[in-house]
């Protein structure tokens, strides 16, 4: 008990001590202040926007932000309506087309980022379509009339020099249901995804015609976009979004851990296919590491939408697009520009996968 006694007054000390710091903390350290916001995205997550999944699950917490993701499979019209509709809050890897459409219509919505802008779509067909002259009065396969896989083939084919009304277009789906009809013998060619096309060059009798990011300039393909209500009321919210953005691309230019990631999301999919994937996305540079908007990319995004008859005419990139988040992010961050990777060789005739997901 003596001793009990002796230590007594330092132990009623200690805990004064520790009541008044937790007293104080509650008092006038106020917690970080999380912001939760709804995010709508126009493709399932893939091995594609892996960027954007880190985007969501690793930089945005930094900033205080929680994401919840909410998926409109293959159909930009439709995250667009959710964004209008207080679905969501943003809309993210949706095509510039779209946007433009709703813009035309009277909605008031601005682009602040687009992580991807480069259209990484590959055109595949049967062998014995030799070159795309060839596909003169033959059928490729569509998600739908409009879509980007349409879109893409029509400006991919006229530049080489293919009369795209002597094409027949028929709407199969997304991605994953064009290669299963390409395998079916149902059409002679389709635009793919890498990581489908890559799957289907493993079976014999297919080969890549024309690579769309040769024929296609940068250009809208991946945007994210909000209301002009909601980009005034919440920019510190936007520029986070943007700033993670810039950070994932960034992220992704390390092949080693994106691999990791990517085996880790995807765990059915091969470290070969996911690695001849990456070298495509690498070597056409479809990740924008700091922000990938511009005058270029919007001009083009919108003679594009003149040209497909969803515009009547140009509108300047202000009218549409704000830079105010890249500059800010870019100004914290700095600009980077990655190196670039030969592409490897992609292997042939092996056994023949599945075909699941479902892009446009």
């Amino acid at each position: 008990m003596s001793k009990i006694r002796r230590f007594l007054p330092w132990i009623i000390i200690a805990v004064l001590v520790i009541a008044a710091l937790v007293g104080y903390s509650v008092l006038f350290l106020k917690p970080r202040e999380v912001n939760r916001i709804r995010i709508g995205y126009s493709a399932m997550m893939s091995a594609t926007t892996i960027p954007d999944l880190v985007a969501r699950e690793i930089y945005l917490p930094e900033y205080g932000i929680v994401a919840e993701p909410l998926y409109f499979e293959g159909s930009d019209p439709l995250n667009v309506k959710a964004v209008l509709g207080g679905t969501v809050d943003i809309g993210g890897i949706t095509g510039g087309i779209s946007i433009i459409a709703a813009i035309e219509a009277g909605a008031n919505l601005k682009v602040f980022a687009c992580p991807s802008s480069k259209p990484t779509f590959l055109l595949v067909s049967k062998d014995t379509i030799q070159s795309a002259k060839d596909l003169e009065g033959k059928s490729i396969g569509i998600a739908a009339p409009g879509s980007d896989s349409h879109v893409l083939a029509v400006i991919v084919l006229e530049h080489e020099g293919v009369d795209v009304e002597g094409i027949d277009w028929l709407q199969i789906g997304g991605t994953g249901s064009r290669a299963k009809a390409l395998l079916a013998g149902k059409i002679d060619a389709a635009l793919l995804t890498p990581l489908v096309a890559i799957e289907l060059l493993r079976t014999e009798g297919f080969h890549i015609l024309v690579s769309v990011p040769e024929a296609v300039p940068d250009y809208v393909f991946g945007g994210y976009f909000a209301t002009e209500e909601y980009i005034e009321k919440h920019p510190d919210i936007i520029l986070a979004v943007t700033k993670a953005l810039i950070r994932a691309t960034r992220w992704a230019q390390d092949k080693a851990v994106y691999l990791e990631k990517a085996q880790e999301e995807f765990p059915e999919m091969s470290p070969e296919t996911i690695s001849d994937t990456y070298n495509i996305y690498i070597e056409n540079r479809f990740w924008s590491t700091n922000g990938g908007l511009g005058r270029e990319v919007a001009d083009f995004t919108y003679e594009l939408a003149v040209r497909l008859g969803v515009a009547k005419e140009k509108k300047p990139m202000e009218t549409w697009i704000t830079m105010e988040f890249v500059e800010k992010a870019l100004e914290e961050l700095g600009t980077y520009e990655p190196s670039t990777l030969s592409i490897l060789a992609i292997p042939q005739a092996t056994p023949t996968r599945t075909f699941n997901r479902s892009h446009d």
